[in-house]
């Protein structure tokens, strides 16, 4: 047994944990909301050789789209996966360039992610399929709650559906003929309810050694407050609990850890100011818009390992996964038209 696991009634200092989006305008002063009007790509960065790369691009994406045949109606404007040119982000080839991997039946098939954050709407249509219970776990009273990282609620409230959009984006079913699909669509996904009730050293060792010997990739969007004044570092059993999953976990191989960056980018944060996001055992992941640059909210420092594209604003939206069986599909396409 890990020292930690034998000391609980000594983890009672309650830590402040912050969640942390994809930052729309909403939540925004009016001023900086004002400031995130649609960029059109400057004409200076345009040459004859970039014209030509996107003529390519696009009849390369169109090949693409019709080998893979995804069938879920709102992936074609997921331009984060393929990006061809679609009217809310100009600068073509700006993309993960998702697709090409699944002709190669590289689609998360035999892996499986776990979701360390609140709710995880295990019924929803889009996730049900691939929701595995064997690595799941309600972290917040399961006394009262039961074990399912759903919890207590018929009707999951809103601000308990962080975890449910963060499992959507990670491992959406594909081909269902419902929304879009996550970055891996055949991946087994597990929820660890644990930041729905008060959050310690001892709840977040917890969360992150939870059978590590099972599960591949820990995925965490949340940490200290982005208030551009907080410091703080993994506590002493966390910070165990990440050196015994990436000595243990994965029969050996080890665990694989991924946190946000941060939202603190309006306040002058910095992910250095974050011991988890600077820790060398996690892979830290940053933001970008829909011109390729840092979105304002993301927080930059030298931990960061990747950035993807996100987005930064409604007009520049990513395809979330709702509680309650719903979905950002509409208003996403509400955006779209707008723009046409």
């Amino acid at each position: 047994l890990l020292d930690w696991q034998v000391q609980e009634i000594k983890q009672l200092k309650i830590l402040n944990v912050q969640k942390r989006f994809t930052v729309y305008n909403s939540e925004f002063d009016a001023k900086v909301a004002q400031s995130l009007k649609k960029t059109p790509l400057p004409k200076e960065m345009m040459t004859e050789s970039d014209a030509e790369y996107n003529r390519q691009y696009i009849e390369y994406a169109k090949r693409i789209r019709s080998a893979v045949n995804v069938n879920d109606p709102a992936a074609y404007y997921v331009w984060q996966y393929l990006n061809d040119g679609n009217s809310v982000s100009p600068l073509i080839g700006l993309d993960i360039n998702l697709y090409p991997i699944f002709l190669e039946d590289v689609t998360g098939r035999g892996t499986n992610v776990v979701i360390l954050d609140d709710g995880l709407d295990t019924s929803h249509p889009d996730l049900q399929a691939n929701y595995d219970e064997t690595i799941s776990v309600n972290m917040d009273r399961p006394q009262e709650n039961g074990l399912s990282p759903r919890g207590p609620r018929k009707i999951i409230p809103e601000n308990d559906g962080h975890g449910t959009r963060c499992a959507g984006l990670a491992g959406a079913v594909i081909n269902n003929s419902f929304c879009s699909h996550g970055v891996a669509p055949k991946t087994k996904l597990g929820g660890i309810r644990m930041l729905t009730g008060p959050v310690t050293d001892f709840v977040e060792a917890k969360g992150l050694s939870y059978k590590v010997e099972l599960i591949n990739i820990f995925c965490s969007s949340w940490g200290p407050s982005d208030d551009g004044i907080t410091m703080d570092l993994p506590h002493k059993y966390a910070k165990d609990s990440l050196s015994h999953g990436l000595a243990k976990g994965r029969n050996g191989l080890g665990s694989i850890y991924i946190f946000a960056s941060g939202n603190g980018g309006l306040f002058g944060d910095s992910c250095g100011a974050d011991g988890f996001v600077s820790s060398p055992d996690v892979i830290a992941v940053s933001a970008v818009d829909n011109l390729g640059q840092k979105t304002m909210y993301s927080e930059p420092c030298s931990a960061i390992r990747v950035s993807v594209p996100v987005g930064g604003s409604p007009e520049m939206s990513d395809m979330n996964i709702l509680v309650n069986n719903n979905n950002e599909f509409l208003s996403f396409i509400r955006v779209i038209v707008n723009y046409q």
